[in-house]
């Protein structure tokens, strides 16, 4: 097996392992208060791309134009991509606490998200490593 890939099957584990303890927590809701969680989010939903492909595009375009800085541009991109995702993470779990989902709920989404930034934190790291070798 190709070295290149352990990272992104961590990275991939995470978002699965991260995506059954979502699912499984919803099970703790009433169907009132599903719908309460789609109607909450769904405005969201529509502008959490635009960061990422403004990331990526800005990504491509400093590896083109400055090649001699690949590991710099790297990092930053994947510290960016990082921080991305805990803002994210951190608006989510606000709007359930002012929205007064079960605590219950709410722990179980926690557990989620931090699997979630330690499969992507593994994958940055791995990405890294990679690249200096």
């Amino acid at each position: 097996m190709n070295l290149d890939w352990i990272g992104f099957l961590i990275l991939m584990a995470s978002i699965l392992l991260s995506r059954l303890i979502s699912e499984k927590a919803l099970k703790l809701l009433s169907d009132e208060q599903k719908i309460k969680l789609i109607e909450a989010f769904s405005h969201t939903r529509k502008y959490n791309m635009l960061p990422l492909i403004i990331l990526f595009t800005a990504y491509i375009l400093a590896m083109k134009l400055f090649p001699l800085y690949q590991l710099s541009i790297i990092s930053a991109t994947l510290t960016l991509f990082i921080f991305f995702f805990v803002v994210r993470g951190k608006f989510v779990l606000k709007k359930l606490n002012d929205l007064n989902f079960p605590d219950q709920y709410i722990k179980k989404i926690k557990l989620a998200k931090w699997i979630s930034y330690l499969g992507l934190i593994l994958f940055c790291g791995w990405m890294v490593f990679i690249f200096l070798t």
